[in-house]
């Protein structure tokens, strides 16, 4: 009898199923993927897949009331997204309207990495790196803050050269930018340099930051022989005060259903041909090595 109950002890102890229900919130709009897939996670907790962890998906309408969510809860055990442009970008305008969250105690599940491309428009012409980086000319970014400014003073650094910034207020805008000969060129991620190529086949990519995809053209940080130029969106899902191994227990059954292609959020990943990291240490160094800030100087400097 005894031996009985040591195993029913041990199995208690290793086999925990969680009955309580735990807040996904959204940092991101409605109608954005970073909703998608909470909602999907969301799904495949109810059925289970998560050794009994429900979660239920909040999304309050955009990134800033998302955040401003979070700042509310107080030491609740809740999971929650992290993305390193849009926290970096927060951090500087310093508004309590769209406010910062630091996450350097909370646990990673599962990271999403976007690299970017250096997109030309080549008018029916080839174009070669080389022509590019002796020709000053009008590059776009999706976004206009001192956080792509301070990139693209490094970017001219590298290139010796003094290419003219573009900020445009979202990718869709900096698309049109690129298409109507607004601008000669854009960084953006390969999903948008598709869309591109959809519209024209005139379009070239000259550098990436990241060797995510193979794709014909020069790492950014191997041709400069310079790290600190590496850039990429790092979107992560995080545990907050989390508590009998919930990251660890929901990350390993994403990361099966991903290899595995199943379940709502494995589909979904597959399908989208996300790339994707489970393991934590991974995701916490990557925080570093992508980081949006790594600033020689001041990101007007």
């Amino acid at each position: 009898m005894k031996n009985i109950l040591t195993a029913v002890v041990f199995f208690l102890m290793t086999n925990t199923v969680f009955a309580e229900q735990i807040n996904i919130i959204v940092t991101g709009s409605t109608k954005g993927s970073t909703n998608a897939i909470a909602q999907l996670i969301a799904k495949d907790s109810q059925s289970g897949k998560f050794n009994g962890i429900k979660l239920n998906a909040i999304a309050p309408g955009n990134a800033c009331k998302g955040f401003a969510l979070v700042k509310q809860q107080n030491g609740n055990t809740f999971v929650t997204h992290y993305e390193n442009y849009y926290q970096l970008v927060a951090k500087m305008k310093n508004d309590p309207a769209c406010p910062y969250v630091s996450f350097e105690n909370a646990k990673p599940i599962v990271s999403k990495v976007q690299g970017l491309y250096l997109v030309v428009n080549t008018n029916g012409q080839g174009t070669e790196l080389d022509k590019f980086s002796n020709t000053k000319l009008k590059i776009g970014y999706s976004g206009s803050s001192d956080v792509e400014k301070g990139w693209h003073n490094q970017l001219n650094k590298a290139f010796g050269n003094n290419h003219v910034f573009v900020g445009y207020n979202g990718s869709s805008k900096m698309r049109a930018g690129i298409a109507s000969g607004e601008v000669d060129a854009v960084w953006t991620t390969y999903s948008h340099y598709l869309r591109l190529t959809k519209q024209k086949d005139q379009y070239k990519i000259l550098l990436r930051t990241l060797p995510e995809l193979e794709v014909d053209a020069p790492i950014l940080a191997q041709h400069f022989d310079n790290k600190k130029l590496t850039r990429a969106f790092l979107g992560t899902w995080y545990v907050f005060n989390d508590k009998d191994n919930i990251a660890k227990i929901i990350s390993k059954s994403l990361e099966q259903d991903f290899k595995n292609n199943t379940g709502e959020f494995g589909t979904y990943a597959n399908n989208k041909k996300l790339i994707l990291f489970f393991d934590q240490q991974t995701q916490v160094d990557m925080e570093k090595t992508l980081s949006w800030g790594q600033y020689s100087s001041e990101p007007n400097g």
